[in-house]
């Protein structure tokens, strides 16, 4: 055996090194390395990154009480108080029928009745950073902390805008804002003080970062200037315009031009009205010349042909990209563009009347270009035909992706059934949508079968296919590792129906269950009411059941209305016939 020997110099020089690197260790870790018991909070920190309400329940469930800090031991009292129905949206609250979210946004109703559980809230703020806001009134109905930023991502109108700046005016770091013509008279408000208060948030707020506008009325292309321009020269760095009912002009589309070349935007979802069209060179340089752009969502046909124009090269900063609608006959420049980026999302929408048989370049998108982004994690692609090629180039990327959204791609089973086996690979992927594949139910067996051996799945999207009670009735098999299951539009009739909701009252994770969606499927008075008494009879509360356009006879929709009615929460089923 070789020992080592150390000089007087050589050991004063280790015991310093380690002095040092001791110094940063986290206590957790040193705790852990000395022996003693690790400490709860690094199970806390651990928690922070656990991506699901069922992620966050099981975790407690399985954490020792003695290892739990108490923060997350609150979090786990308000888990349980929610599968006891002692926290709940009452139909009082202004915002019933609505569902009690603990993770990862807090949504809680208007008034708390317990005091055990408003101290729980308490306890348990210090692991939201960042709160959603879902309705606006004074106070809040949990503490805030000093540090505690407030994102209102549910639309809000001018007048509870001021409510923003005068009592959280250091807080409010994203604002989704509601403005019609129509909707502020009646809220006391004129339009000059709509568009007064607008400005003065644009001034006033200093951690604003993101402002999503919906903008309706006749009065916008007057208006709407002012604001784009007090816009600019925020601190706001995201900015969403999708729902910005205006047709911009030379003067805005250059003021937006200017913005992007001169100040630091992130993210920028362009307006679905025109833009000037002479001035689209102009804006079309200044997005590819972007040093700061990592978000870009396109929707509307004259811009996209405009980026697609010419060859070019995505910004370095660029790491989402959204091109809906794309003509075929642009697909050479874009790949040309997309060869060497650095995206790792990329959605893609081409026009209603996709070509009938594969063409080379799709076939080039498909076999050639998407496997060499190798940092890419989301894909969606609508309207663009896969052949079964092209399904086994995107089978072998599946395993990288995170994501995957296919919507209208004449898939068939075929297809689907090729993308399905590859899923014991998959140990990322959290969300499948194969919506209007025209699958049947052997796509919706094979998934039954593989689905399990998925570990993150929690999104599954079925919606416009032709899926009946033998699929369903597979299906609900793994409903108790789905948060969402959309099997919309299908052939399901009450069999299957019955199957997924027995399903759910079977496991109590399915408490946590965000969605299961039957709407639009033949279910009739007599599977609505079988769904409502299993809905009724369960030991568990359940995420939302879509139960909308389910039946078409007039006396049975009376029939189904009175027996959700009586249900003691109306959001467990939503009805409109």
């Amino acid at each position: 055996m070789k020992v080592a020997h150390w000089s007087t110099g050589q050991r004063t020089s280790q015991m310093t090194n380690t002095r040092q690197r001791t110094a940063i260790v986290p206590a957790a870790v040193m705790a852990s390395s000395t022996r003693a018991r690790v400490l709860p909070e690094l199970f806390q920190h651990i928690a922070l990154f656990l991506p699901s309400s069922l992620d966050m329940a099981s975790f407690l469930t399985a954490l020792p009480s003695s290892l739990r800090t108490p923060a997350l031991e609150s979090l786990f009292m308000l888990h349980c108080a929610v599968a006891q129905s002692r926290l709940y949206f009452p139909k009082s609250d202004p915002t019933y029928p609505r569902r009690v979210h603990l993770w990862p946004n807090l949504v809680l109703p208007r008034y708390i009745a317990e005091a055990e559980i408003a101290v729980w809230i308490e306890k348990v703020m210090v692991l939201y950073p960042v709160v959603e806001v879902q309705h606006v009134a004074v106070p809040l109905p949990y503490p805030l902390l000093p540090s505690t930023k407030l994102a209102f991502d549910y639309p809000i109108y001018p007048h509870e805008l001021e409510l923003v700046l005068r009592h959280w005016k250091d807080r409010a770091i994203s604002i989704l804002l509601l403005i019609s013509d129509n909707g502020q008279p009646h809220r006391g408000m004129t339009m000059d003080a709509t568009i007064d208060v607008i400005l003065r948030a644009l001034q006033s707020l200093p951690a604003l970062r993101q402002l999503e506008l919906s903008w309706f009325g006749a009065s916008m292309p007057l208006r709407f200037p002012s604001v784009l321009y007090a816009m600019t020269t925020s601190p706001i760095t995201k900015v969403d315009f999708r729902d910005c009912h205006v047709e911009w002009d030379q003067a805005m589309v250059v003021t937006l031009s200017h913005w992007l070349t001169t100040k630091p935007l992130v993210s920028l979802v362009l307006p679905k009205t025109s833009m000037h069209v002479g001035s689209l060179p102009l804006l079309r340089a200044a997005l590819w010349a972007s040093r700061t752009l990592r978000s870009l969502y396109v929707s509307q046909a004259n811009v996209v042909l405009e980026l697609l124009s010419a060859l070019f090269q995505l910004p370095p900063t660029l790491t989402s990209l959204t091109l809906k609608p794309c003509r075929y006959a642009d697909l050479p420049t874009l790949l040309t563009a997309l060869d060497k980026s650095h995206l790792t999302t990329l959605q893609l929408g081409f026009a209603p009347a996709p070509p009938l048989t594969t063409t080379p370049a799709i076939a080039t998108l498909l076999e050639v270009t998407l496997p060499s982004m190798t940092r890419l994690t989301k894909l969606r692609l609508d309207r663009i035909p896969i052949s079964p090629v092209g399904s086994n180039a995107l089978a072998a990327i599946l395993p990288r992706l995170v994501e995957i959204v296919l919507k209208d791609n004449v898939l068939l089973d075929m297809g689907v059934l090729v993308l399905v086996s590859a899923l014991p690979r998959c140990k990322k992927l959290q969300k499948l949508r194969l919506s209007k594949q025209s699958c049947t139910d052997t796509s919706a067996m094979a998934l039954a079968r593989l689905l399990p051996l998925c570990p993150e799945l929690r999104e599954l999207d079925l919606s416009e296919n032709c899926i009946q009670c033998p699929g369903a009735i597979a299906l609900s098999a793994v409903i108790p590792c789905l948060d969402d299951l959309s099997l919309s539009s299908n052939e399901v009739g009450p069999d299957g129906a019955v199957a997924l909701v027995q399903a759910m009252a079977r496991h109590a994770g399915t408490a946590l269950m965000t969605w299961l969606l039957l709407d639009f499927n033949p279910l009739g008075e007599e599977g609505v009411l079988s769904v409502v008494d299993v809905v009724a009879a369960s030991a568990h509360r359940f995420g939302h059941i879509d139960l909308r356009c389910t039946v078409e006879d007039p006396i049975e929709i009376v029939n189904c209305e009175a027996a959700i009615e009586a249900m003691p929460y109306h959001e467990w089923c939503w009805w409109d016939a």
